[in-house]
Formats: C-alpha cells, structure tokens, sequence
C-alpha cells in the first residue's frame, strides 16, 4: 500500500511538468499508490500520518529535501515507526546525491520503472544530529550518515553544518 509524497516546486519547478511522465510510467507498470502533493519545500510531508494511515511504503518522488523529511518522519525516538514499512525514491533532484550513492537510477522514468518492480530491500544508514536552534534542542536523523562525514563548526555565535570535506567519503571507504 505505497504513499507517494511529492513536492511540485521542487528541480526549480520542473516538477509538476515531470509528475503526469512518473504517474503514467507507475500506471503502466500496474503500481497502485495514492499521492499527496506538497505546495513548498519546507512544507511537512507528513510519512507519519501515511504510516500511521496503515501505508507499508512511503516514495519521496522529488529531491534530497524531501526525502530528508520524510526519512524524519519515518523515525521517533531513535526508531523506525514502523519496522515494517520501507522508503521508496524517485528524484527529481538536481544533485541526485542519494540515488547516485544506493545506486539507483537517476532518470526518473528509469526510476519509476525501478520502484514499480523492486522486489528486494536495502538497509540504509541512519545518523542522529542533535543541534540548538534559538537555544531549543533539535533532533534531526540523516539518512546520508553513513556515506559523508558531517562536519559542524562555531563562528560567531552560530552552527554551520557542511559537508564539504571532499575527500572525507575517500578517507573513510579506505
């Protein structure tokens, strides 16, 4: 029962021209899903509610933004909502960071064709980030932890996280 969770502003708009392509390529691959459309990119995509709603599979069909979000709502207190519900992406991302790491298609009708007939899982790595924001704690899971080393510094007061240590993902597959 796959949710899938898109934001149409997203690849600078390109989005909602690419959405009618996905949603016919997962038609015609016989892949049922409902969808919910996000209006911004700092909207919430609400996977808790789809998990909560009884959806075993959650698809973030856009960018590394929102398959942040929703891996953030797939997890509380250092766990999975649900152990049994698996992520699903097609990206319409202009980096395509995550898609180029598991290895998964970046053209999105490739991906679609992918998603619509996975038959096995994969693990993916999970990392907690604990930060400060206006002196409330935040707690934030990254789903790329496992691949780049987060780099967080101090300059005048504030918290700049990066990951801009190129060869850190180098140093540590070696």
């Amino acid at each position: 029962n796959p949710q899938l969770i898109s934001n149409l502003t997203s690849a600078r708009g390109k989005m909602k021209s690419r959405w009618p392509h996905i949603e016919a390529r997962l038609r015609a691959e016989g892949f049922s899903f409902e969808a919910i459309f996000l209006n911004n990119a700092g909207s919430d995509p609400n996977s808790r509610a789809a998990l909560d709603a009884g959806f075993d599979l959650i698809v973030a069909v856009d960018g590394d933004g929102t398959l942040n979000q929703v891996v953030n709502g797939m997890l509380a207190d250092g766990k999975a909502i649900n152990p049994n519900a698996a992520l699903g992406v097609i990206t319409s991302s202009t980096s395509g960071d995550f898609m180029r790491t598991a290895g998964l298609p970046r053209e999105i009708i490739a991906a679609a064709r992918h998603l619509a007939h996975a038959t096995a899982l994969c693990p993916l790595d999970i990392g907690e980030m604990i930060y400060r924001v206006d002196g409330e704690k935040v707690h934030r899971w990254l789903y790329k932890a496992g691949f780049f080393r987060i780099q967080v510094s101090e300059y005048r007061g504030q918290t700049d996280v990066s990951q801009n240590d190129p060869q850190a993902r180098q140093r540590e597959t070696s």
